[in-house]
């Protein structure tokens, strides 16, 4: 096998730094879309801390609305029991 001439070094070089730098274009093209992902993939976690405060305060509203509730309920039976028991001592 005869010995490559410097110019089929030099072509085979050329194709090598070509392929090489195609490579690193689809590296650069893919470290963008990993970055973007990343962002995206922050700013999802944001919203799901933010819906999660949002519904632990909602659970706490709704937990302060009970005992008024369950006050008045038992005020109105008690109020209609007396009035009835009024009522017949009468």
């Amino acid at each position: 096998m005869p010995r490559k001439t410097d110019g089929e070094k030099i072509d085979e070089l050329e194709k090598s730094a070509a392929v090489l730098m195609e490579r690193v274009d689809t590296m650069r093209e893919q470290f963008k879309i990993l970055s973007d992902l990343s962002v995206r993939i922050a700013l999802v976690d944001q919203h799901v801390s933010e819906m999660k405060k949002n519904q632990e305060s909602r659970g706490n509203r709704l937990w302060s609305l009970i005992p008024p509730a369950l006050a008045g309920l038992i005020g109105a039976i008690v109020g209609a029991t007396l009035t009835h028991f009024l009522a017949l001592s009468r």
